[in-house]
């Protein structure tokens, strides 16, 4: 849900209505209502402005911190608060959220509520919810009072999908005296009724639809994520809260962990200290250990839709069936409605397929594979058959890339090179033309798990990752060189030469996967003991390390997404989106049981496929975050590698297979 937020897919109301459910608040719960934010902070003058950033509040302080003097107060207080323990020292003795500012909202929608709390009368006139400049003001200028809004603020059937529920509710009735109830006089002469609207609203329906824009706007879409951290996410409690000016009564977090009721005294207190934390109101459950990401910008987006475009890449859609009934559509979602086209490939007997890479000159029609019976093949997948085959070595190989070379600037004669890892720690490459060998070298102390060749940098460098715990830069400016985005092949290459190393990165860990964004200059690494390393891919800098949900699993493979802003990746029993700003898990899901572990990923764009060892795979949507489909590919035969060119996507197997399928229909979902 978190993803289809930063996607856009969904609202921030929507959003901010999900969080609460997964903390354990309800609209049946006056103790643990809905808590959503105060969004504006101009509520004087008559024309909004929702492009002027000052028009907002700074979301990345709660309530009781807008106001510097005031907090400046408060911790003074703190500081010379005496108190039994250290923790329950408090910022703010009131609360953002607890039964008696929910009954102060709805007084007029709910007045049962009011009597039931009060003792069968209304709280004094002045008390009252009377204005909505008055109680913004003393929320910003009041020791006592740091109270956050209810969803009714935003509740505009403008914004809402189905039709029929406004003849159920009316947007902004919580703030009319519909009943006429008569709620007294305050101490300046004024009767309370309606609730007095700021002077931009036209009427309480004008004012929620307005309210509503202002919660879905781009100021706080992108800000939003800094309230979450202080309701639901890493700074509501603890030294994080402490830092953010964001500790509330020690009563708010629930009846300390070392306090148990042994004797019919200490259950009275127990009883107490319950009742006490209902009144003083309760911090949602923590749902969130790390920041929480933001919202993509409609930039963002935008942009990301051109990369793909200009990419030139037919990325398939996932199909569904057209349906005319309008409440099918409504809650259709994509399925495979047919697989056009199947094939299935004999590589060879008990070869597992490691890599799958198009051949860089014939990329329509023939493949690259290579396996563990040491051999590179160039498959003819037109006709079905094995064009050429290479020994490459004795041992498996591990991974592959091939790219297409230019002899010399001035010509368009053209030849195509492989760089091959191998577990006997070796890189070999080879003319796929000539079939000769022009490079065996050994680059590491340990099985070579990947490979990347840069098309960007000057000279050109081949990176490579290994068992050894290392990624390595070596420098291949004495074989290829890059002039306007192609290879060209040193005319003075001789067999002899070696490519020297540039610079390595060292890890605690075994490098078992690598992916590299050069156009964002990120390099990202998967390790044996289940860590994620973010590198610069242009210093070797360590910018970000994560942590696998399955800590003690290694990670089998992993994937930017080509704006740099996601990274997926999986390991035996996990497959885990992460947002690599924040370090925030987006989306997860888990392998049903030990006959359905994974084995292999494929992600792009919002597509993502998970090979798994019972020989299916899962066909993941990521903007609505669902799986869409499994395919079966084959029977109980792990899936090893997944690619895709030109319309198809190939599926290597533990059995030296490789099967090919095209998704089509006529009706479909772009994902």
């Amino acid at each position: 849900m978190t993803l289809r937020w930063q996607q856009g897919t969904i609202s921030n109301y929507d959003y901010l209505l999900y969080l609460n459910d997964r903390s354990e608040r309800s609209f049946h719960d006056c103790s643990q209502y809905p808590v959503f934010p105060w969004v504006l902070r101009n509520y004087t003058s008559k024309n909004l402005d929702l492009n002027d950033p000052h028009t907002f509040r700074d979301l990345s302080k709660p309530i009781g911190a807008l106001n510097i003097e005031r907090l400046e107060r408060l911790k003074e207080r703190y500081i010379n608060m005496s108190l039994p323990s250290d923790h329950q020292r408090f910022l703010y003795g009131s609360f953002y959220s607890n039964p008696g500012f929910v009954v102060y909202f709805l007084c007029r929608l709910h007045p049962q509520f009011s009597l039931c709390l009060n003792g069968g009368r209304f709280d004094h006139s002045d008390r009252l919810f009377h204005s909505i400049i008055d109680t913004w003001k003393s929320v910003l200028t009041s020791d006592s009072d740091v109270k956050e809004l209810i969803p009714e603020f935003y509740m505009s059937s403008q914004f809402n999908d189905d039709e029929d529920d406004d003849e159920h509710r009316q947007d902004g009735e919580f703030l009319l005296n519909q009943f006429n109830i008569d709620f007294g006089i305050r101490h300046d002469d004024v009767r309370v009724g309606d609730v007095i609207l700021p002077p931009w609203a036209e009427n309480e329906r004008d004012f929620v639809y307005k309210m509503r824009l202002a919660l879905e706007s781009d100021y706080v879409s992108q800000h939003l994520h800094e309230w979450i951290d202080l309701i639901f996410g890493y700074k509501q409690c603890g030294e994080e809260a402490r830092q953010a000016d964001n500790l509330f009564h020690y009563l708010t977090y629930g009846v300390p962990e070392n306090h148990t009721s042994t004797s019919t005294e200490e259950f009275d207190e127990q009883l107490s200290l319950e009742t006490q934390i209902l009144e003083f109101g309760q911090i949602p459950k923590q749902l969130f250990l790390k920041p929480h990401p933001r919202k993509l910008t409609k930039h963002e987006l935008e942009e990301y839709d051109e990369q793909k475009t200009n990419a030139n890449i037919d990325i398939p859609s996932i199909p569904i069936d057209n349906d005319n009934n309008d409440i099918e559509l409504k809650s259709a979602r994509p399925r495979i409605q047919s697989l056009s086209a199947f094939e299935q490939y004999e590589l060879g007997p008990n070869i597992s397929v490691k890599r799958i890479v198009p051949h860089p000159l014939l990329s329509s029609t023939h493949l690259l594979t290579i396996g563990d019976d040491g051999f590179l093949r160039n498959y003819m997948v037109d006709k079905s058959k094995i064009d050429t085959f290479y020994f490459i070595s004795s041992r498996p190989l591990t991974c592959l890339k091939a790219i297409q070379v230019h002899s010399s600037i001035n010509t368009n004669e053209r030849s195509s090179l492989a760089f091959i890892g191998s577990y006997d720690h070796t890189l070999y490459i080879y003319n796929l033309e000539t079939g000769t060998s022009l490079l065996s070298q050994v680059l590491h102390d340990d099985t070579i798990t990947d490979l990347y060749i840069t098309n960007r940098s000057t000279p050109t460098l081949l990176c490579t990752s290994s068992t050894d715990a290392t990624v390595r830069f070596w420098s291949l400016e004495n074989l290829i060189s890059i002039h306007n985005n192609n290879y060209i092949l040193q005319t003075d290459y001789h067999l002899s030469s070696i490519i020297p190393m540039q610079y390595d990165i060292s890890f605690d860990s075994s490098c078992t996967c690598m992916h590299v964004l050069e156009e964002h200059c990120l390099i990202t690494v998967g390790c044996q003991d289940g860590s994620i390393c973010i590198c610069n891919f242009q210093t070797g800098q360590i910018l970000k390390q994560l942590t696998s949900t399955s800590s003690s699993l290694p990670i089998l493979s992993l994937s930017l997404r080509s704006d740099g802003l996601f990274l997926a990746y999986i390991t035996s029993r996990t497959a885990t989106l992460v947002d690599i700003i924040s370090g925030t898990d987006v989306f997860t899901t888990t392998c049903l049981s030990d006959e359905h572990l994974f084995n292999s990923l494929f992600y792009l764009s919002q597509m993502l496929i998970i090979g798994l060892i019972n020989g299916s795979c899962d066909v993941w949507n990521l903007k609505i975050c669902e799986k869409v489909h499994t395919l079966n590919i084959s029977d109980n035969i792990s899936i090893t590698t997944i690619a895709y060119n030109d319309g198809m996507f190939f599926f290597g197997t533990d059995d030296g297979s490789v099967h090919s399928y095209i998704f089509a229909s006529r009706h479909q979902l772009s994902i």
